[in-house]
């Protein structure tokens, strides 16, 4: 895993998935953390007015037991748990971003 192009490979999105999902085989996404950030905050929202409309617009009464009901909602609601799962993967990034700008403030380089 260490060769001498490890780190000319690596990049944050990906060490930042590793540390999230234990793989390193996410593809980085295009755009600055701030782009990103913004692009998928839009979809989170766009996403919660399409499942909100979607559950009102359901016939639950199709839906026989709890169960049911609890599967067609996650169904209704898996764009919205998708753009969350994105929005988590970009606040660790944003923060080991931090983590490392405060150690090269307090150690130097590394």
């Amino acid at each position: 895993m260490f060769d001498k192009e490890y780190f000319d490979r690596v990049n944050l999105q990906q060490l930042a998935s590793f540390f999230q999902f234990g793989t390193e085989t996410y593809q980085p996404e295009e755009g600055s953390l701030e782009e990103r950030h913004k692009r998928w905050s839009l979809k989170f929202l766009d996403a919660i007015a399409e499942s909100r409309d979607a559950v009102l617009a359901e016939d639950w009464s199709q839906y026989p037991t709890e169960n049911d009901k609890e599967n067609r909602t996650e169904e209704l609601f898996q764009e919205v748990n998708s753009a969350r799962c994105v929005l988590e993967s970009i606040a660790l990034e944003a923060g080991l971003r931090t983590g490392l700008m405060l150690y090269r403030e307090f150690f130097g380089e590394v």
